[in-house]
């Protein structure tokens, strides 16, 4: 195989080296490099989502071999290849928030669920300010969920900001908090 692809380089033939490269990364037994070069080679075929899935294989591997920082750097160039990928996006907040790089985590971060998520550990670690300003990105995510609307507006009547705190109060918010709502 090896000599077959360098033969299609020779002769200037990109798509069948390519191909060649696919086939020896699917190969079972090969290594790391090759499997690699093999998904990228899928990019270059326009199969981006089995090249997405490869990576976050290799990722997952070198995670259990405690390469966090390598398994990162290849779930970060699937994101190159698929932003839309919701498993990969929530592969990498995962891994930015042990990290605990909350910017980066954050980028990746598209659901409220994921963004209140980050804010939780952003709290956990007394940096309140940033939290609740990814909170606010929750929030505006999904206006319909009261609970971080809620959230979010004690701890702005804890600091004080009641103008931000009845900003947030919507009858969804009141109902689920009546304290809340008595307070404002």
């Amino acid at each position: 195989f090896v000599s077959r692809a360098e033969r299609r380089r020779a002769r200037g033939d990109t798509r069948g080296e390519a191909e060649v490269r696919v086939c020896l990364g699917d190969l079972g037994g090969a290594d790391l490099q090759t499997r690699l070069a093999g998904a990228r080679a899928r990019v270059e075929l326009g199969e981006t989502k089995g090249a997405v899935e490869r990576l976050k294989v290799a990722a997952a591997e070198l995670q259990d071999k405690g390469r966090a920082a390598d398994a990162l750097r290849l779930l970060t160039e699937a994101a190159q290849f698929d932003a839309e990928d919701n498993e990969l996006r929530r592969l990498l907040v995962q891994a930015y928030l042990s990290r605990g790089d909350f910017e980066a985590a954050s980028l990746f971060a598209t659901t409220a669920r994921e963004l209140r998520g980050v804010a939780e550990e952003l709290f956990r670690q007394g940096r309140e300010e940033e939290g609740i300003n990814v909170l606010r990105s929750a929030a505006d995510a999904d206006p319909e969920d009261s609970g971080i609307r809620g959230q979010l507006a004690r701890l702005l009547v804890a600091r004080g900001d009641m103008d931000g705190a009845r900003a947030l109060l919507t009858p969804d918010v009141a109902e689920s908090d009546s304290d809340l709502l008595w307070t404002l």
